[in-house]
Parts: structure tokens; C-alpha cells; sequence
């Protein structure tokens, strides 16, 4: 756990690397499932489809830096096994309506899986295991004008919440200021730019091997590449 530790502190205390787009891949448009038995209406498909997030992703050459597809097979002693399949990508969406004393919001909320991060010394890999995912959740508000974007792992590990210019001045704590901010070792916007229109989507950048977001940017679907 002392070795650990080390490792985790280590990979923190110095400016997070850039990412190398290289042999990366970008899922734009891919397929949209839904989380829940029930069909989902034609308006909150235009909402899901409005704002899906596109994925960036370093590395396509290994399996488990592919966005996948939640499966179960059948293995020895006719066991049910859970597994990602990397040939298939899906994103699961779900969609959640909230009230508070500002007003109505909605969360759109976007998950992906992957077949595992995969364990390593150097570097250390703490969420290390397999089946392992990401949530990106788009919150609107009462115009459906995105005011925060947040991205957390499905194990509950780096949670990153963004507001974006469409948040109220009043939501913002006391003394806030906008520049880029330390999250878990890597450095994201502060704030987000959100142009209103068509096209537009939040972009996640992901790193290989860990998932870990890099960067959140907003961005034309048709400069994504």
C-alpha cells in the first residue's frame, strides 16, 4: 500500500504530459443505447443526439482503448463471465430531471465501457481491472442550454465538474476564477466556452490505458477527426 502511495503521489506532483493523437481515434456519432427498458421519446433523443459527447482516445491499436459493448458468455462449467467486446461501441444513455431553488435542470447522461485498464507497475495504474467505464453527464437547464459538464469513472474515481458560460453568474462560489484547474493530476478548463447552434459537442480526450481525461474541449462536429 506504501509503494502504492508512492507511485500515486509521484504521478501527481508534475505538469500531466500531452497527449499524443498519433495513433488516436475519435468516436463521433456513435450508436446511442438506452439505460432503461423504456423507449425514449423523440425529443429527448434530439437532446442525446444534440449534445453526445465525441470521444478522443490515444493508442487505437490496443483493445482496451476502444470504446466496447457490455456482454455476458458463457465459460467454464457454464459460468456466466461479464466482458466488454472492443468491436462494438456504444454509448448508454439515461436521462434525469432535477429541481432546486434556481429552477428545473436535466441531466443527460452518457456511459461508456471499455474492456479494462490494465495492470501495470510503471506506471501504476490505481483503477486497474477489467470491465471499466466513464460517465460524461451534460446538465441543462430550463432553455436545455448546457451549464456544467462533468466526466467520473464508473468506480466513482476522478470526478471533474466544468461549469460552461451558460451558468448563472450566481452559481458560482464566491471568489471563483475561470483559469484551467488541477483535477486528480491533470489540468482542465476552468470553464467552458458553449456556442449556441447546431453541431457543437463537448470532446473528451482520453489518455491510453487508464481512460483518465486529458482535456474537455467544445468543439464542431466537423473539425473532429
Amino acid at each position: 500500500m506504501f509503494v502504492a502511495a508512492i507511485f500515486l503521489f509521484t504521478s501527481c506532483a508534475h505538469e500531466p504530459k500531452s497527449l499524443s493523437l498519433d495513433q488516436s481515434r475519435a468516436y463521433v456519432g456513435s450508436t446511442l443505447v438506452s439505460s432503461t427498458q423504456f423507449k425514449t421519446s423523440e425529443e429527448s433523443q434530439e437532446l442525446f443526439t444534440k449534445y453526445c459527447p465525441i470521444f478522443v482516445i490515444e493508442d487505437e491499436n490496443k483493445s482496451y482503448n476502444k470504446i466496447g459493448e457490455p456482454k455476458i458468455k458463457r465459460v467454464v462449467q457454464d459460468k456466466l463471465e461479464a466482458y466488454v467486446d472492443p468491436t462494438s461501441a456504444k454509448i448508454y444513455t439515461q436521462k434525469r430531471t432535477f429541481m432546486t431553488e434556481r429552477g428545473t435542470y436535466t441531466n443527460l447522461i452518457y456511459r461508456v465501457h471499455f474492456e479494462k485498464v490494465p495492470y501495470m507497475l510503471m506506471p501504476f495504474h490505481v483503477a486497474a481491472g477489467k470491465n471499466v467505464g466513464l460517465l460524461v453527464v451534460v446538465t441543462l437547464n430550463d432553455k436545455n442550454l448546457p451549464v456544467l459538464i462533468t466526466t467520473v469513472h464508473t468506480c466513482g474515481c476522478y470526478i471533474s465538474i466544468i461549469p460552461t458560460n451558460h451558468l448563472e453568474k450566481g452559481a458560482f462560489p464566491i471568489n471563483w476564477k475561470s483559469e484551467p484547474k488541477y483535477r486528480y493530476g491533470e489540468k482542465l478548463a476552468g470553464i467552458l466556452n458553449y456556442p449556441e447552434g447546431e453541431g457543437y459537442h463537448p470532446t473528451i480526450y482520453l489518455r491510453k490505458q487508464t481512460h483518465r481525461v486529458s482535456d474537455v474541449f467544445i468543439e464542431e462536429k466537423n473539425h473532429v477527426k
